[in-house]
């Protein structure tokens, strides 16, 4: 369970100058979110009621804590900017890990598409870049202080990363990917096996279909961090493990999934065989977009996260 830690003195000081350039040149540019889409009402009490729901991908504990409350609800509510505001300011990891969550959730769903030869450049690639690195020096920080790391921040820091590498990938050299994907898998390992955690089981199915995409040399070099849903080494069956960590995620989810799951397992299938698997992934497509509605589920949207993701399946 996160414990609320206040530090002082060098974290502090340390995440406020490694962030308050960045925030000042970016923050207040981030648009509103759209007045269209679903907002949860998480004034009062509310917030506490529907947190299950709310925080189900990662199964965050709820805050004792009143300010990171607020930090949350914003987050929650779709004001990523007043999020990320609110966890900075409150100078704890668990603060830091809040405003790097929006950040993220922000540059995945709201910042624009990076164009062809300049993807390093665009906005969605430098905040990812950064909230990944930012939480990498929360959880070295806590380390170097003989903490233990709370395992959503060393996971939230290896899904930032992720869609990092997921869109700068194709713009590598080989050594580089391979570098990159070594460090996200190595991050990732870092969350305690077997996990219960919805997306740290996404987050590896994504990943083993994406190296299996990529032909016999990538299958070949990650072979060994194959792994099933208790954590158990399969090595190089990357078929089964990423369809086997899917269902681990929708089965631990229950009857409320979201819809980012949906739409990263039908993108898995397509790379693992897009022949035997297109009736499949369309089928979850349309769970992803709300075309249509899985057996035993009458909701999926519960924040503004799931929202957002709900119209970014939508896009081609």
């Amino acid at each position: 369970m996160m414990k609320h830690v206040k530090l002082f003195s060098a974290f502090t000081l340390a995440l406020g100058l490694l962030s308050a350039g960045f925030a000042a040149a970016v923050d207040s540019d981030w648009k509103p979110y759209p007045t269209n889409l679903y907002k949860p009402d998480l004034t009062g009490d509310n917030l506490q009621k529907l947190w299950p729901k709310l925080s189900r991908a990662t199964q965050d504990p709820f805050p004792a804590d009143e300010g990171l409350q607020d930090a949350w609800r914003s987050d929650f509510e779709g004001d990523f900017a007043g999020a990320k505001k609110k966890g900075l300011a409150l100078g704890t990891p668990e603060g830091a890990y809040v405003a790097y969550r929006a950040q993220t959730i922000y540059a995945m769903y709201m910042a624009p598409d990076p164009q062809p030869g300049q993807e390093a450049q665009a906005e969605r690639t430098v905040l990812l870049k950064d909230a990944a690195d930012q939480l990498l020096n929360v959880v070295n920080n806590l380390k170097s202080q003989g903490k233990e790391p709370p395992v959503q921040i060393v996971f939230w820091g290896a899904y930032a990363m992720g869609r990092y590498v997921q869109i700068m990938k194709p713009t590598w050299s080989l050594l580089t990917k391979k570098a990159q994907v070594k460090a996200l898998l190595t991050q990732a390992g870092l969350v305690p096996n077997p996990s219960l955690m919805p997306a740290l089981h996404g987050l590896y199915g994504g990943a083993y279909a994406a190296i299996y995409q990529d032909g016999y040399a990538a299958r070949l070099t990650f072979r060994s961090y194959v792994k099933d849903c208790q954590g158990t080494v399969t090595p190089g069956d990357y078929v089964k493990a990423s369809s086997q960590q899917f269902d681990c995620a929708l089965k631990a989810l229950g009857d409320t999934p979201f819809p980012e799951i949906y739409n990263s397992y039908a993108k898995a299938l397509l790379e693992l065989d897009p022949v035997a698997n297109k009736v499949q992934a369309e089928t979850y497509k349309q769970y992803a977009t709300g075309a249509s509605v899985p057996p035993g589920v009458t909701n999926m949207i519960f924040s503004a996260e799931d929202a957002l993701a709900r119209e970014f399946a939508k896009k081609p």
